[in-house]
């Protein structure tokens, strides 16, 4: 072959290698453009920690993302922008940008979905980030990360740790949020809590605010939900609104969001934004992954977290406070030891020198052990990352997102130690649900339709439940619910109301058919100590069973100290 020949057969098989290497890179070096969507402005605490939530996710993942944010407060855009005129501008902005994921808000959510958003979305992953499952309506192209029953949680902890207190007023901003969870919170006080006067007071000024709720007669708690605008217009952010009020009242304060720990505040079960965004992200990523855009349901654990100190101002004691809670110590020391000051200014000084003189000698070397740390940083963020979301995966049913077997018995075992060790008066209840002919559902319509029946009933069950019970799939369409503090009287009414509600639940189908379901319930109190796990799940089934028997559709409770004797009484409730 001639020379000539041999050039042009390498020329073009460097061309042939350069081009698939070039081609290769760019696909490796592609990357994934997501859309945030975020209902505040970025100057709040709030946005600031949602961000650097997606950031530390984003480094801990090793992938190339690029994202967008758009601020959808409501000042900026209610006067200009209605859902539709809100989906258009998105539509043409990002028209040409191919969009792996959206991420955003429940009421931002709220308004697309009155527009339309098959055009803005199309086969994009979408991650609604929400305050409480009850403020969104599950829509099956979504997934979302969600923090349960917040309201109720707290509410039920401010009368758990001070059962003297004559009213409880739920205080916010003129902000969307802050209205919702007003409105959400005179609810639930009509409907769980009767007993106790729940004021929402009207939105004013900061400093009006904390006037009036300092103005407040002892025998009063506080609890603060969101104060992201003021009515007039103004921005502000809760922590700055906690610590004013702090500085002129004594009454207890609480909250529901992680960044007002540390002005005062005692505590709550706190929705943090960097633990959800991290979870939106990981989320997304996953999905996207798999090649999968499926319905998805994260529910955030209770995250109960107290100031150490305002506790100690309150004298509340840890042992009165829920299990697994986190009790920190906000308060930095104040030593003011003339000696003292100066030992560390010495030391200071001296550290100085050396840092100074290190630095000059070993520049190279000091260097190199900053990318060395921040390597290990990074390593110690992703494997502490995949760990928790591992940890989420290992207590969580894929399907409903509510617990597992596993930890449903988990969370039953803790409850029956504490009832023993503290001998309380206040007796448990916890039921067992069985979807009825649920085996037609699937033989008529295929498993894909008793997957949506699954999911629908679970959310139903959430939605009809109260902040401290604990909601567990047991298998197939299986579940149970274990309800602390709770006796024959209430835990009847309550799942009476699940029945009811279930067997007029109507779910569409892919197909456009649509099947109800109904639900037999069997209920156990457990008011004798003295029972292992297994002894309480044999009742609770024994119940169960008859409630089939007995024609289906219906709840059949008992208590275990009849249970336990030869003649078990048993009471139906049709």
């Amino acid at each position: 072959m001639a020379p000539s020949s041999l050039r042009h057969i390498f020329a073009l098989l460097i061309l042939f290698f350069g081009v698939t290497l070039s081609s290769v890179a760019t696909a490796v070096e592609t990357p994934r453009h997501i859309l945030v969507l975020l209902a505040y402005r970025i100057d709040l605490p709030w946005s600031q920690a949602f961000i650097s939530g997606l950031r530390e996710a984003h480094k801990a993942s090793g992938e190339e993302i690029e994202f967008y944010f758009e601020y959808i407060d409501d000042q900026r855009l209610s006067s200009r922008f209605t859902p539709a005129q809100l989906h258009r501008y998105l539509l043409d902005k990002y028209r040409d940008i191919p969009l792996s994921a959206i991420v955003m808000e429940p009421n931002t959510a709220d308004r697309l979905l009155q527009a339309g958003t098959d055009k803005l979305f199309g086969d994009s992953m979408v991650v609604v980030v929400g305050t409480d499952y009850q403020r969104v309506a599950p829509d099956e192209r979504f997934s979302y990360v969600i923090k349960r029953n917040l309201l109720q949680n707290n509410i039920a902890l401010i009368t758990q740790l001070h059962p003297d207190i004559d009213k409880l007023i739920v205080a916010g901003g003129a902000g969307y949020t802050a209205t919702w969870l007003a409105e959400n919170a005179a609810r639930i006080g009509r409907d769980d809590f009767p007993n106790l006067k729940i004021e929402i007071a009207k939105p004013r000024e900061p400093a009006a605010l904390v006037d009036y709720l300092a103005d407040q007669p002892e025998g009063t708690a506080i609890l603060l939900t969101a104060y992201l605008r003021s009515p007039s217009g103004a921005a502000f952010d809760t922590p700055h609104v906690a610590h004013a009020l702090l500085e002129k009242t004594s009454l207890p304060v609480y909250a529901i969001i992680d960044p007002v720990l540390g002005t005062g505040v005692i505590g709550g079960d706190l929705f943090n934004p960097k633990e959800s965004a991290r979870l939106a992200l990981d989320k997304a990523l996953a999905a996207m992954a798999a090649g999968k855009r499926d319905f998805s349901l994260v529910v955030l654990p209770n995250r109960y977290r107290f100031d150490q100190a305002a506790l100690e101002q309150h004298d509340i004691k840890t042992a009165q406070l829920p299990l697994n809670s986190e009790v920190l110590n906000l308060q930095q020391p104040n030593d003011t030891n003339p000696q003292t000051l100066l030992i560390q200014a010495a030391l200071a000084s001296l550290l100085a020198l050396a840092l100074l003189g290190s630095l000059l000698l070993y520049r190279d070397r000091a260097k190199l052990t900053r990318e060395l740390r921040s390597q290990h940083r990074m390593l110690e963020l992703r494997v502490e990352q995949r760990t928790q979301a591992l940890k989420v995966m290992a207590v969580t049913d894929s399907l409903t997102g509510l617990v597992n077997r596993g930890e449903f018995y988990r969370h039953l075992k803790l409850e029956l130690r504490h009832f023993r060790d503290t001998q309380e008066e206040n007796c448990f209840s916890i039921a067992m649900l069985d979807l009825d002919n649920f085996k037609r559902v699937n033989d008529r319509y295929g498993h894909p339709a008793g997957d949506k029946v699954l999911i629908s009933f679970a959310s139903r069950c959430n939605q009809l439940t109260r902040g401290p019970d604990i909601i567990g799939r047991l298998g197939g369409e299986e579940f149970a619910i274990l309800l602390p503090n709770t006796n024959l009287q209430q835990a009847t009414t309550i799942l009476e109301r699940v029945r009811t509600e279930v067997a007029q639940m109507r779910v569409e189908l892919d197909s456009g058919d649509t099947v109800s379901v109904t639900t037999s319930i069997g209920v156990v109190v457990v008011d004798t100590p003295k029972l292992s796990t297994r002894e309480v799940m044999m009742y609770v089934d024994q119940m169960l069973y008859t409630a089939k028997t007995q024609g289906k559709n219906r709840v059949w409770a008992g208590c275990t100290s009849t249970l336990t004797a030869q003649s078990p009484q048993q009471e139906e409730l049709v």
